[in-house]
Parts: structure tokens; sequence; C-alpha cells
């Protein structure tokens, strides 16, 4: 008969020299218990799920970073979009100003012809204010002259001489 023996995690166990190990019971299951590692050795049923829990977990590991490079991804493509929109919105402000600056030349040289306009106007007026004025002294200085002629007609008649009349 074999006795069992109390192992460290206090349990009991049978040794086993084919195996090199400690028969345990756990449960109503026996189960080899290592004594160099202190852990039981894994039943093929636990290799599998422990296997396919760390396959599962790389797998979502996998599809976190797949996730996380899109996301990556999406946002390098939102912040190339915004660049552009500012870009494009920094090009329509200096495209505006460009149109805003013509505007105002386009305006400031129509008022530029419009005084030129006005001035040469008042040059025009002017002169015929000055010619008015010419035509107006030729005409007092004309009556003037024909006033001393018809003074001198007179006093030249008056003394008895006659004077030739232009007049015919």
């Amino acid at each position: 008969r074999v006795l069992p023996e109390r192992l460290p995690d206090g349990r009991e166990g049978v040794w086993s020299e084919v195996f090199g190990m400690y028969l345990c019971r756990r449960g109503r299951a026996l189960r080899l218990h290592d004594p160099v590692s202190g852990r039981d050795v894994r039943t093929p049923d636990e290799e599998v799920a422990i296997r396919q829990t760390a396959e599962a977990r790389t797998a979502e590991e996998a599809t976190a970073r797949q996730a996380a490079e899109v996301r990556a991804v999406e946002e390098a493509t939102a912040r190339q979009a915004a660049e552009v929109r500012i870009v494009e919105e920094a090009t329509a402000r200096r495209e505006e100003v460009a149109a805003r600056r013509a505007a105002e030349a386009r305006i400031a040289e129509e008022a530029t012809a419009r005084r030129e306009e006005a001035a040469a106007r008042k040059a025009a007026e002017a002169r015929v204010a000055e010619e008015a004025t010419a035509r107006r002294e030729e005409a007092v200085g004309r009556q003037a002259a024909e006033a001393r002629v018809a003074d001198l007609e007179a006093l030249l008649s008056a003394g008895g001489v006659a004077v030739p009349s232009e007049k015919g």
C-alpha cells in the first residue's frame, strides 16, 4: 500500500516513479503535479483551451492594431483635408483681397477721370467766359469808336466840313 504525502500547496499526493511526479486529486479527477515547477500538469483539453485563448487574444490584438492603424490613417486623412481647407481658405482670402484692391483701383481711376473731366469742363467754361468778355469788350470798344466817329462827324459838320460816310 502507498501512503499519500503532503504537498507544499496542502494537498495530498502519491509519488509516481513512472511519471516522476505526484498524482493528486482535484475534485473527482486525478492530476499530475510537477514538484519542480510547483504546478499541476495541464490536460490536453486545458492546453487546447489555453492555446485558443491565446490565439483569440492575439487575433483581438491584431484587430485592435488594425483598427488603430485605420484610425491613424483616417486621422491623417482628416488632417490633410483640414490642411487643404486651410490652404483653400487662405487662397480665397488672398484672391478676395486682390479683387478688393483691383476694385478700389478702378474706383480711384474713375474718380481721377471724373476730376480730370470736371477740370476740363471748368477750363472750357473759363475759355467761353473769356471769349464772351473779349466780345463784350470788343463791342464796347466798337460802340465807343462809333460814338467818337459820330462826335467827330457832328463836330466837322457843324464846322462846315463834310466828311464822307462809310455807309455809302
